[in-house]
């Protein structure tokens, strides 16, 4: 069985991140390198997105257990 390889499209990659597309002999070639910034600005979006929704999720189980209370003591 052959070697199998997994990589991005560059056409896809081009329409995102010019920059990182090469071509060279008629093949286009992904400069995985020049991606690396742009995912790890992705994972510290995402991480602040994270923290917000558990922020929420945690005041959303305190009016909820406050709402419980509420109506166990009426």
């Amino acid at each position: 069985m052959p070697d199998r390889q997994i990589g991005l499209l560059s056409q896809n990659v081009k329409k995102v991140i010019p920059d990182a597309v090469h071509e060279k002999d008629g093949y286009k070639r992904v400069d995985y390198a020049k991606q690396v910034p742009l995912h790890i600005d992705g994972i510290k979006e995402q991480q602040k997105q994270i923290e917000t929704s558990n922020e929420e999720v945690k005041q959303l189980h305190r009016q909820v257990a406050e709402l419980k209370n509420w109506l166990n003591n009426s």
